[in-house]
């Protein structure tokens, strides 16, 4: 069972837990806003569910609030920076925001940030280059949660890959991945709400139930596509970790086992300014007329059309800011157990509650 609650209802209920937890305020704020547009996306896996573990990190020292992001090394449109172990999502916004200042000199410009944590959905942060007219390219790494091809258990990270381009309809083209076969937090959000997830999208060590409940005793995901997805998880740890002169996906912290400690992850940002290869007016023009014609393609059942990479969310997003956002109960739950623990106002329903 779930329930709708008003978007700013959840806003300010979330930017005072995190205030209360010990974030600074802009940190706070940052992290709130990325968590709900990824509720609003319908990316549940990196939503709300959130909340507790990031709220025990930030309590335990693991996201520190008294941190620096540091300079690491300048080299015309290359940046590294070092994180200081702070919010993933602060860091990652800021290390964006230095890449699209950059990709306005040069006609690419790459970020790596190393000494970070968990930055959620990575299509936040490809929004806002392609919204300034860039394409983008955002890779991270994170701690073993998928297993090699032909391996078993959690051997390497279930590393991500955002890829945005900007369409003159504005259905822009955004592809945002996990090399697993699917990601961690989805499974997670299917054992809150009393979901099933497709079969053999997990597995569980030991176990041949493979129930979501039973992911963190011994649970690791595949990579998808077999050779091909443990390819790009490979290449993911070469961009971001081994570019980074930092962890690899074998070193990095799990965020739910080692609270006290930064997971160490990496990130690389990359954005292209079409307008130094051809003009953007071109580029968002020829890109609209080519998903046009994705679009068009026959698909198998005339009910179910093609689809393009952010079609989905896109539509998601429009549906949550008319009706709120959907909420499993058992999620309200856990979040009002963390308003007891910190002497705060308790979640909220602020319009009439829907069932699903």
């Amino acid at each position: 069972m779930s329930r709708y609650y008003e978007l700013e209802t959840v806003s300010n209920w979330l930017c005072e837990v995190f205030l209360h937890a010990g974030l600074k305020p802009r940190d706070a704020t940052i992290l709130c806003e990325q968590l709900l547009l990824a509720e609003c996306r319908g990316v549940h896996s990196h939503g709300l569910l959130l909340t507790r573990v990031y709220y025990d990190r930030i309590r335990a020292g693991g996201i520190r609030a008294n941190y620096e992001l540091a300079v690491v090394e300048r080299n015309g449109p290359v940046l590294v920076l070092d994180g200081g172990g702070g919010p993933g999502q602060s860091l990652a916004l800021d290390a964006m925001e230095r890449t699209i200042d950059t990709g306005r000199k040069y006609p690419i410009a790459m970020t790596v940030l190393r000494n970070s944590n968990h930055i959620g959905m990575l299509a936040s942060y490809a929004l806002r280059a392609v919204n300034q007219n860039f394409i983008a390219i955002i890779l991270t790494n994170t701690g073993p949660s998928i297993c090699a091809f032909g391996g078993e258990g959690r051997q390497l990270g279930n590393n991500a890959i955002c890829i945005a381009a900007p369409s003159d309809s504005g259905a822009h083209f955004v592809l945002d991945i996990a090399t697993g076969e699917v990601a961690c937090g989805k499974v997670r959000y299917a054992a809150i709400n009393g979901t099933s997830l497709v079969e053999d999208s997990f597995r569980v060590l030991g176990s041949s139930s493979c129930l979501p409940s039973e992911f963190d005793n011994g649970g690791y995901v595949p990579p998808f596509g077999g050779h091909k997805g443990y390819g790009l998880c490979l290449a993911v740890d070469v961009l971001t970790g081994i570019l980074a002169d930092s962890l690899t996906s074998f070193d990095v912290k799990g965020q739910r086992r080692h609270l006290e400690c930064p997971t160490g992850c990496s990130q690389t940002f990359l954005v292209i300014n079409g307008a130094s290869v051809s003009s953007f007016s071109k580029i968002a023009s020829n890109l609209m007329h080519f998903l046009e014609r994705v679009r068009e393609l026959s698909p198998t059942d005339p009910d179910q059309p093609i689809l393009i990479p952010g079609d989905l969310e896109r539509e998601f997003e429009k549906e949550t800011k008319k009706k709120g956002i959907l909420i499993p109960v058992a999620l309200i739950d856990e979040l009002n157990k963390i308003a007891t623990e910190l002497g705060v106002n308790l979640i909220s329903e602020s319009k009439e509650a829907y069932h699903q």
